[in-house]
């Protein structure tokens, strides 16, 4: 039979507490990948602060930002994407007039999908290369890496779209459930990603 341990062994039994989770257990792929998505935002930091401002954020600027913000609400153009804009005056508002300030909540947004493909790659395949694969497909497309650092919307709503995703296959993952209700607010969180892409892509 498998030997157990005894009660009154000398050798003490790990605490639950101190056991990696299946879920978060840290591997080479892991690493690899934490190491890959930290690179990645640190890249799109220093373009985010070197990087010229291009055509579509000048008019965002000059049309939505320079003048009163009750221009946000009363002239719609395809340049206004009406979640972006907003943040994008919150953070020009705190943080002053550069080019750094109005792209913050875009490279926020960045690191908020880093952190989201990372868990759906150990959502889907827990780990290995097709773990790996995964975030780097997600990630290193150059059109995409430019949408997290221009202070436009596509970057935001790539950012909470992919955030919906995740709340939908987790509440697949999750059925049956005894408690409906942390299911309920799955449902929630990826109805809100879903409209908050919608009003950041509009």
């Amino acid at each position: 039979g498998i030997p157990m341990p005894s009660l009154n062994s000398a050798t003490p039994l790990p605490s639950p507490l101190l056991l990696p989770s299946r879920r978060w257990a840290k591997s080479p792929f892991q690493a690899a990948a934490i190491v890959l998505l930290t690179v990645l935002f640190l890249i799109d930091c220093d373009r985010a602060a070197t990087q010229a401002i291009v055509h579509d954020e000048a008019l965002t600027w000059q049309f939505y930002l320079a003048g009163p913000a009750s221009a946000i609400f009363e002239h719609y153009d395809a340049n206004n994407h009406f979640l972006a804009t907003l943040l994008f005056r919150l953070s020009t508002s705190l943080f002053g007039v550069s080019a750094f300030a109005m792209r913050l909540p875009i490279l926020l947004a960045g690191a908020w999908y880093f952190w989201t493909v990372f868990r759906l790659g150990i959502l889907v395949f827990e780990d290995g290369w097709l773990f790996l694969a995964t975030v780097g497909l997600l990630t290193l497309n150059p059109i995409l890496l430019d949408f997290l650092v221009a202070a436009r919307g596509y970057g935001l709503a790539i950012a909470t779209l992919f955030w919906a995703l995740l709340q939908m296959i987790t509440y697949l993952r999750e059925l049956p459930a005894a408690d409906p209700r942390p299911q309920r607010r799955r449902l929630v969180k990826a109805a809100t990603g879903v409209a908050g892409a919608v009003a950041a892509n509009l």
